[in-house]
């Protein structure tokens, strides 16, 4: 199965979508767009007809919106592989369409996209649930939501520092290292 992934990448809960993805399949790309970029960069997908060598293709903590939303809508072969995961409420109008899932809140309170794909790949079966996962998954999103603060977790705050001070692809590559090895 090959895989697309769409995602934020200027904080951690963006690349923690890229860092489950990795762990859930073997094909996987991504592709890493600032908050205004998602749109052109997908569109672009489209326009040089790559997107349609995916079989499965996300998009998380960003949402697409018109006329991207309306060209997937009738698209018959798009609309059965995309999925948009985001936690925006500034986003909820874009919830109409079936492949786009705008969720504000979870059982642990405000959501994240990490949060959402973590979810959605356990339910898909496309990755097992592991402490190390779950620590993380939380930590981004107790970072993402602010809920860092209200529990005082100072490991949430590191991912961030860590994030900032190495940036994304280098995020990516230590935070594979200690999840792969646990």
């Amino acid at each position: 199965m090959k895989v697309l992934l769409f995602t934020h990448e200027q904080d951690i809960d963006g690349m923690g979508s890229v860092l489950l993805g990795r762990e859930a399949f073997h094909e996987f790309d991504y592709v890493p767009c600032k908050t205004f970029e998602i749109d052109t960069n997908f569109k672009m997908y489209i326009d040089n007809e790559k997107i349609y060598k995916y079989d499965l293709i996300f998009v998380t903590d960003l949402c697409l919106h018109e006329p991207i939303l309306s060209i997937i809508n009738n698209d018959d072969i798009l609309k059965g592989k995309v999925l948009v995961l985001d936690h925006h409420k500034t986003e909820i109008n874009n919830a109409k369409y079936d492949f786009v899932n705008i969720i504000l809140e979870c059982d642990k309170g405000p959501t994240s996209g990490t949060y959402l794909f973590y979810e959605y790949l356990i339910n898909k079966s496309f990755l097992q649930r592991r402490k190390v996962l779950e620590e993380f998954v939380e930590w981004t999103r107790q970072y993402d939501t602010w809920d860092w603060v209200k529990y005082n977790n100072k490991s949430a705050r590191m991912l961030h520092l860590l994030f900032e001070q190495i940036g994304y692809k280098e995020y990516i590559e230590v935070m594979s290292d200690i999840i792969s090895n646990n």
